[in-house]
């Protein structure tokens, strides 16, 4: 007895554009860990669930428009990241904290990002209970794309052409935004040390 050979991405999306639409099953199964791990990153978990239904839709439906069927991993990210950076957009900018200070990635990100920039007096922080605010309020100084882009570059760690791909942005314009970005964050974190200095 032979095992069903396994579709690549692309003759998948091939079935699917040609008819045969239970085939986006496989598509979904592969790829549904990385879609809810890369939207549960950057959205409330109240949200995730939905989002990356969503995700799956809209690829559904705009398959048509996948211009190279081998990239599709590439392609639905994208779709994911610009539908997170739709709800950052539409939330505009909520108080709430999406920040799990026990998270060993998310705290990597956070000691990486802050390496140049008072790294003694944060790595203070970051062992109190407030860590988990204290990032909130650093990303809450970010409009919606700069949060994404930020997000990728230092919790995910795509490299700049990746970001790039999926926000649909020039790499000069990632670059400058993840600049300006940091640069604000390192300015919010500064007035945020201060006023703990100030208890």
């Amino acid at each position: 007895m032979h095992d069903k050979p396994v579709l690549t991405d692309d003759q998948a999306v091939k079935q699917v554009l040609e008819g045969r639409t239970e085939v986006f099953c496989v598509l979904v199964e592969r790829y549904q860990d990385y879609i809810f791990r890369l939207v549960g990153r950057h959205l409330p978990e109240s949200e995730t669930r939905d989002a990356a239904q969503q995700v799956f839709v809209e690829a559904y439906e705009r398959l048509d428009r996948l211009r190279d069927s081998g990239s599709f991993k590439g392609w639905i990210g994208a779709i994911a990241v610009r539908r997170c950076a739709d709800f950052w957009r539409k939330t505009k900018r909520r108080r709430e904290v999406f920040f799990d200070s026990t998270d060993p990635v998310q705290m990597a990100w956070l000691e990486k990002f802050t390496a140049d920039d008072c790294q003694s007096d944060f790595e203070a922080l970051a062992r109190q209970r407030e860590a988990k605010v204290l990032v909130g309020k650093l990303l809450s100084a970010l409009n919606p794309e700069d949060r994404m882009a930020v997000g990728l570059f230092y919790a995910e760690e795509y490299n700049l052409e990746e970001i790039s791909q999926m926000l649909g942005w020039g790499l000069a314009k990632v670059k400058v935004r993840l600049h300006r970005a940091r640069a604000k964050m390192a300015k919010a974190f500064e007035v945020i040390r201060q006023a703990e200095g100030e208890r």
